[in-house]
């Protein structure tokens, strides 16, 4: 929340110079000016840019899915897979690909990712 504030009190900072409004600059900052405010608030800028990719990081694992499904399935539908592994590993890895599938869908991809993850260990797939 604080960094919300700060963010919100800095735009308007910037705003109020940016119109040469006097009533902006403080006591320690008197000439208060948009090319100090960007160099005062660029530290703040990074770590908020940063902060923000990481928050939508997952939308890429998000796409991830999808791709892991149709590599187990492209091995399960491999004869050479299925002679390698016993029944119980199949099933292992078909319950796994289910699970998965239920995760994206309901939006969990932490763990639909765990669950296609160790399918394809059990598969060998890289």
């Amino acid at each position: 929340m604080k960094v919300l504030k700060r963010l919100v009190k800095g735009w308007e900072s910037l705003a109020a110079a940016g119109k040469g409004c006097a009533a902006s600059a403080t006591a320690t900052e008197p000439h208060l000016t948009t090319e100090r405010l960007w160099e005062k608030d660029e530290m703040f800028l990074k770590v908020l840019t940063s902060l923000l990719l990481i928050a939508f990081s997952g939308l890429v694992f998000a796409s991830s899915c999808p791709l892991y499904m149709g590599e187990i399935d492209e091995a399960l539908n491999d004869p050479a897979v299925e002679q390698r592994l016993s029944e119980e590993e199949l099933a292992e890895v078909r319950q796994l690909r289910e699970e998965g599938e239920k995760a994206h869908q309901a939006g969990d991809h932490d763990k639909s990712m765990k669950a296609l993850t160790r399918a394809k260990e059990i598969l060998e797939v890289s």
